[in-house]
């Protein structure tokens, strides 16, 4: 797994713990808007790369999860795996 991918799962987890663990108010306030927000990027980013999604095989389920997990970080291996393979995502 990459430092990136690390790096975003660590912020959603923070992030979706804003709704579950009592925290003080500004890092609550913080923790919910970043959630709000990761949530947007990445189904716009899904909306985006869909067609990449759609063409790197296997589940498309999968890749629709992957990218709202971790954004351009799945893509970006999509991308450098069909490279590698000789593919055009």
């Amino acid at each position: 797994m990459s430092i990136g991918k690390i790096i975003t799962l660590g912020a959603w987890l923070f992030a979706l713990s804003s709704f579950v663990v009592e925290m003080p108010a500004p890092a609550q306030a913080f923790g919910r808007g970043l959630a709000c927000f990761l949530l947007v990027a990445h189904i716009v980013e899904c909306g985006i790369f869909f067609s990449v999604l759609k063409r790197a095989g296997g589940s498309l389920r999968n890749h629709l999860l992957q990218t709202i997990i971790f954004g351009l970080f799945h893509v970006r291996e999509l991308r450098g795996t069909a490279a590698q393979t000789g593919g055009d995502a």
